[in-house]
């Protein structure tokens, strides 16, 4: 009776966390990104054509965002922690480096399929954007970015 009784509970224990985890939104967005659009504070700038100069890939809570500048790959990493609303999904991403390491961003997203609406604060000290948009001076970055068909290792 006891053995039955610890099974029940641990696949109780199993089928909760396998229903808690299907409303997770990173599970979705596990994989690489490539960035199709960017605007920022309200200039859209041109994007490579080519999926390994500008991307993110996201590993549960691992984010790394990277492109190519000037001939030099810059990667910048976060770890994110994430609060789903009706609308979006709330997004505080801790640097991990660079010159505000250790400090969080705050943005949004919304995913649609393979593609992904990306509003991020440039920097810590910018509030979280409400709305997808990126007005000059805002201190906002907004990315469009689609599922890569296949996840190649980061250069």
């Amino acid at each position: 009776m006891m053995n039955r009784s610890v099974i029940c509970t641990l696949l109780a224990a199993l089928l909760m966390t396998a229903w808690l985890r299907a409303d997770e939104p990173t599970l979705e967005l596990n994989g690489r990104w490539i960035v199709t659009k960017l605007v920022i504070d309200g200039a859209e700038l041109p994007v490579s054509t080519s999926p390994d100069s500008f991307w993110w890939e996201v590993d549960d809570d691992a984010w790394h965002y990277s492109f190519v500048l000037d001939g030099t790959r810059t990667k910048v990493t976060f770890t994110v922690t994430q609060t789903k609303n009706d609308t979006e999904i709330a997004v505080d991403a801790k640097l991990l480096n660079g010159g505000y390491a250790g400090r969080v961003c705050k943005g949004i997203y919304r995913i649609d399929g393979d593609v992904v609406r990306l509003c991020l604060a440039d920097s810590p000290s910018i509030p979280r954007p409400t709305r997808f948009e990126c007005p000059a001076k805002s201190g906002l970055q907004l990315f469009e970015l689609r599922r890569a068909k296949t996840t190649t290792p980061n250069p």
